[in-house]
């Protein structure tokens, strides 16, 4: 998995990400409907990022595994690489880093925000935060791998 990713993610390689996509298919669904999940929300790339990569690698696993999403949280500047930094970096980068989408409601819902690594949970948290005062009654968390813990 940790292989796919990475070509993926850091050798634009698209074609992986359907792959991926059905390879987590029934477990996903399984853990959508065991939470009740109303809206599936991809973490996203800054639009000076998605330029460089040509596509967001958490939308395309999530087409491959036939999972519906919305597009409803946008990272409003680049910020840092999280892959360079440490663990105390990661959660400053992050800071503010994150907005809902406009004419998007969570109110009262479940939310699943779909990540491809989860590493110190840096990102996973601030988008949570942001979706629990966006009105989300619940947000939970779904990656595809966990990276070794860092310092």
């Amino acid at each position: 998995m940790e292989v796919a990713i990475k070509k993926l993610k850091f050798e634009f390689r698209k074609d992986v990400a359907e792959v991926l996509g059905k390879e987590i298919k029934f477990h996903f669904r399984k853990f959508l409907k065991k939470e009740n999940v109303d809206l599936v929300v991809p973490v996203p790339l800054h639009p000076d990022e998605l330029k460089v990569r040509g596509f967001n690698q958490c939308e395309l696993i999530l087409c491959g595994a036939s999972v519906p999403f919305i597009s409803g949280v946008v990272k409003v500047y680049p910020g840092k690489r999280q892959s360079t930094l440490g663990k105390k970096e990661r959660r400053g980068n992050v800071r503010g880093l994150f907005d809902v989408r406009k004419g998007i409601d969570f109110a009262g819902k479940t939310v699943c925000i779909f990540d491809d690594i989860f590493t110190t949970g840096s990102t996973a948290d601030e988008i949570a935060k942001l979706l629990k005062s966006a009105g989300a009654k619940k947000v939970v968390v779904y990656t595809l791998a966990r990276a070794t813990a860092l310092k």
